[in-house]
């Protein structure tokens, strides 16, 4: 009897190994996978949902391996796993990518009024001369015309072009100013050490 029952063990646990071994690996779970991170990189989830999108990157990585070594079983149950992580990438997109979005076209704004107010000061205008002030007006509606393409894209959902967008536009419009602003300490500089009259000799 006890010859049967460790004969028994022995068969089980054989036959497991070999349910093991004879797992097919989950191709079409991975291409679902690989497929749905494409699509996340176009919505901007390295962006938006950076740490949960990390988390699966890192488990497709851990996955990849399992398949490289042919261990089936563990890797159907890392991809199953991975795709309930895909959905808290996603819920995350949806959640975060408009107001990252509006939050990066408000600051492109919040300085293209700066560049506005400095452009309108007495000190601008002094040291701005004709053909610069020209140059200047036209980038300044150039900038205007980005800023509401930019709520155009928010309005059609591109978050993530908005975003990227926002974050270029916001790099000009400071570069512009400063040039405005180093214009203006210039000429300050240059009337501070700008010598005193020289005084007529007295007559004798």
């Amino acid at each position: 009897m006890k010859k049967i029952i460790v004969l028994s063990a022995v068969a089980i646990a054989l036959g497991a190994m070999l349910f093991a071994g004879c797992a097919k690996p989950p191709t079409e779970k991975v291409a679902a996978l690989q497929e749905q991170i494409t699509k996340f990189d176009g919505a901007g989830a390295a962006v938006f949902a950076s740490q949960q999108y990390d988390a699966v990157v890192a488990g497709m990585s851990e996955l990849q391996t399992l398949m490289d070594n042919k261990k089936n079983k563990a890797a159907t149950a890392k991809a199953d796993s991975l795709t309930a992580l895909v959905a808290e990438v996603e819920t995350a997109i949806q959640t975060n990518a408009p107001a990252a979005a509006k939050q990066g076209v408000d600051a492109a704004k919040a300085e293209l009024a700066k560049f506005k107010a400095t452009m309108a000061t007495p000190e601008a205008k002094k040291v701005i001369v004709k053909d610069e002030l020209k140059k200047m007006k036209e980038m300044e509606a150039a900038f205007d015309k980005d800023a509401a393409n930019l709520d155009a894209a928010i309005g059609n959902s591109a978050f993530l072009n908005a975003y990227n967008d926002a974050n270029t536009l916001k790099g000009k419009i400071a570069a512009a100013g400063q040039e405005v602003a180093q214009k203006i300490e210039d000429a300050k500089a240059k009337k501070a050490v700008k010598p005193a009259a020289k005084k007529s000799p007295k007559k004798k």
